[in-house]
Formats: C-alpha cells, structure tokens, sequence
C-alpha cells in the first residue's frame, strides 16, 4: 500500500455544495463496486489487518450513519445535501 501524506493547511477550501457533489459521485463509485461483489468476495482480505471485506465496507458505511446520530442503516444511494 503506498501513503500520501498532505498537510492539512494545504488542502483548499470548498463550498459545501461541492463536497456534497464529490461524495455523492464517490459514494456511486462505492456501491457500483460493492454491486459486483458475489459470495466469496464478502469474506477476503482488505490491506487493514484483521478486517475482511465485509467488516472494512460494513465500518465505512456505518460512519455517515453513526456521526449523524441515525440507528438505522445506511441509505443505499446517499443524496447530496441541499446546502447548510
């Protein structure tokens, strides 16, 4: 696995509704990926020691969930906020 490290200061900027554009079209990235995924593929290896495809995907999904207090799972096609 190769590491990019940026400095945070670094990073422009953006309005909220582009980064509610760009997670939207990475979220569709996201779910058109685990949309292949049969059986087998559940269960292998992800480069986090310990954590298999299901355990990694089921934690990246349960983030958007968890930090807006909601107990409920995930929506399947997240939608871009309208703005603040």
């Amino acid at each position: 696995m190769t590491m990019t490290v940026t400095e945070v200061g670094t990073i422009p900027t953006m309005d909220h509704r582009v980064a509610m554009a760009l997670a939207q079209v990475e979220a569709t990235r996201l779910l058109d990926v685990v949309d292949q995924l049969d059986e087998p593929n559940w269960s292998g290896p992800t480069d986090c020691v310990g954590w298999d495809v299901k355990a990694l995907l089921s934690h990246v999904l349960g983030a958007p969930a968890s930090s807006s207090g909601s107990t409920g799972p995930p929506p399947r096609q997240p939608s871009a906020a309208a703005g603040p």
